[in-house]
């Protein structure tokens, strides 16, 4: 069945919506209030579980391309001081660099990377380790792919990094297909396993025309993942994107119709269209995961991984431990100054209340399986679905009215045009 998305439809829900992170309600706010004292004592209640999660590091690193000693030296003390408020238990099955540490760093400098989270932390065995890295393939050679599949990571992501795109059209240079198509290749010549490409439909000078040659060029090359996503939707807010004309990037109107055709295409290509324009070929572990109840929205987008305790490392890091979301401070100074006064860098932060809880539970239902089970949402939280959430189906029924979504006895489901307004759907579970 395709994808048909009327105008009527389009004007009525076409509002911008927030881009639900790890499926975190967004009206939460992060305190300052939340200190490093918060954020230990939520690692030390997660490792006194029974079962305590695996673990999943996310290294970050500024964009640039010298980035210095000085900047790893102050990471590795961060690993120092979090890792004696670990359990020895706790066992590492996520790695990911992120766009600033996977391409700018040199080749010795990410194999010290490694070599340090190696001896302070306790990793999984090799075949159920994944390492992944965020690729630009306006930063990155085909030769530093092949480093970093010599150092053992298995899974790319490959998309335009915000601050590629101001460099670029500063020069009038935006990346073509070949630059992404070299990129997949180079990826696949070195063996890895799974990737990945995200698509900004913000870029300028995007048409349906030129979004289809991508299309197919990925799915001739089979690529495993595609994700469609807007970071660029209010250039006015995002810092490196300030200095662009918005009349540069491409307009709403565009968007919509590049993903209407997009899902299409992409359906008739043996993709399956799971979770928020995230798009897995049928034989893949996504895909898979959809159907086992896997299927999770983590800092790195949709992974068929189950919940795992996810820990930020390096400027802005975001980790999500148990009932709590904290976030490292952003400045390099006060990075450094918090670590060499012994103390984890978390500027801010939040503890999830019951209510908080329940919402991200609903919203990442929602997100990632389409559906939401009332009997089991009562049954996790011990609450009376239709009864909590009396006014938010009141808000639905018109979504149902519009045939987006039906609400049966027991459950409400997603249909396929209403896929294309999970974000929608989504907000009516915010916590007003």
């Amino acid at each position: 069945m395709s994808l048909t998305i009327s105008s009527q439809l389009l004007e009525k829900y076409g509002i911008q919506g927030p881009r639900y992170f790890a499926c975190t309600p967004t009206s939460l706010e992060l305190s300052d209030q939340f200190s490093s004292r918060d954020f230990v004592r939520h690692l030390t209640i997660s490792n006194a579980a029974l079962l305590p999660k695996p673990l999943a590091l996310n290294i970050h690193a500024p964009i640039s391309p010298d980035l210095s000693q000085h900047y790893l030296n102050y990471l590795y003390r961060e690993i120092e001081l979090l890792t004696p408020n670990l359990a020895k238990d706790r066992l590492v099955k996520q790695i990911h660099f992120s766009s600033g540490a996977a391409s700018c760093l040199k080749a010795s400098q990410l194999r010290e990377v490694f070599d340090i989270i190696a001896r302070q932390f306790h990793l999984s065995y090799p075949e159920d380790l994944a390492i992944s890295a965020q690729i630009d393939p306006l930063l990155i050679h085909q030769d530093k792919i092949t480093q970093l599949a010599t150092m053992g990571i298995n899974r790319i992501c490959i998309g335009v990094n915000e601050k590629s795109v101001e460099r670029q059209i500063a020069v009038n240079k935006m990346p073509n297909l070949q630059q992404f198509e070299t990129t997949i290749q180079a990826a696949r010549k070195n063996g890895i396993q799974l990737i990945c490409v995200a698509l900004n439909l913000g870029l300028p000078d995007w048409t349906c025309e030129v979004f289809k040659e991508h299309l197919t060029m990925l799915t001739d090359s089979g690529v495993d993942q595609i994700t469609f996503y807007n970071s660029a939707e209010h250039p006015e807010r995002i810092l490196s994107l300030r200095p662009l004309d918005s009349d540069t990037l491409s307009d709403w109107l565009t968007r919509i119709t590049i993903m209407t055709d997009a899902i299409n295409f992409l359906s008739d290509h043996n993709y399956v269209h799971r979770g928020m324009f995230q798009f897995a070929i049928s034989e893949d572990s996504v895909a898979k995961a959809f159907n086992t109840n896997q299927f999770q929205l983590s800092f790195q987008g949709y992974d068929s991984h189950a919940d795992y305790d996810e820990l930020g490392l390096g400027l802005g890091g975001i980790s999500r431990v148990g009932d709590a979301y904290s976030q490292n401070t952003n400045a390099l100074q006060t990075y450094c100054a918090l670590l060499d006064g012994g103390q984890l860098p978390v500027q801010r932060g939040v503890s999830m209340k019951q209510d908080d809880l329940i919402r991200a539970c609903v919203i990442q239902l929602i997100q990632c399986q389409g559906s939401v089970s009332f009997e089991a949402i009562n049954t996790r939280f011990s609450i009376d679905f239709e009864n909590y959430f009396e006014f938010e189906l009141m808000q639905l029924s018109l979504f149902e009215e519009d045939g987006l979504l039906r609400i049966d006895k027991n459950q409400i489901v997603v249909t396929i045009n209403g896929s294309f307004f999970l974000r929608n759907i989504s907000m009516v579970f915010e916590r007003s």
